[in-house]
């Protein structure tokens, strides 16, 4: 090791200013996160009612106009398997992206809290071809960042956060 360090030029091992540095310290560091992970920040409200908002059932377009009119609360009555639950997962997306607001969605188990995770990964991905992970969701918005968390009724999950909440079927709870 002692001749290969002497054998080194002396520009390598001396590195003043104006030399040649040597080839270890001339690494760019780099980092390791993938770039523009979950970044929706070129999503405008225009895109997002073209290839979204436009695809939902009218009774569900009337409740999105209900949600933007800024009821305080909602409680819905609705019946089973028609669609709500998806449709109030990309409502409250738009709420996200453009006004920057947290979402919380809580439901008796996390996987139920999850079925809107998945609606919002889906639709993302299929309509803006934008791969989303993570929980919770940490969104890039135009304005900022926001979380979107799914939790299920536990003490210990949902204590804690602000934003938004969404209680789907409430009464199993």
């Amino acid at each position: 090791r002692v001749r290969e360090r002497k054998s080194r030029p002396a520009a390598a091992t001396e590195g003043g200013p104006g030399e040649e540095k040597p080839r270890w310290n001339n690494r760019k560091h780099t980092s390791n996160k993938k770039a523009g992970k979950n970044d929706l920040s070129l999503i405008t409200p225009e895109l997002y009612q073209e290839k979204i908002i436009s695809k939902l059932f009218d009774y569900q377009k009337e409740y999105r106009q209900l949600t933007l009119d800024k009821v305080r609360s909602a409680f819905i009555l609705k019946s089973r398997q028609i669609g709500f639950s998806y449709a109030h997962s990309l409502i409250s997306l738009e709420r996200a992206l453009f006004e920057n607001v947290d979402q919380l969605y809580l439901s008796a188990t996390r996987a139920q809290a999850n079925i809107f995770r998945d609606y919002i990964i889906e639709e993302i991905g299929r309509e803006f071809d934008i791969p989303i992970s993570g929980n919770p969701l940490k969104l890039k918005t135009a304005n900022g960042y926001v979380n979107l968390r799914f939790l299920s009724t536990s003490s210990r999950s949902a204590q804690s956060y602000h934003g938004d909440v969404t209680i789907d079927e409430a009464f199993w709870i």
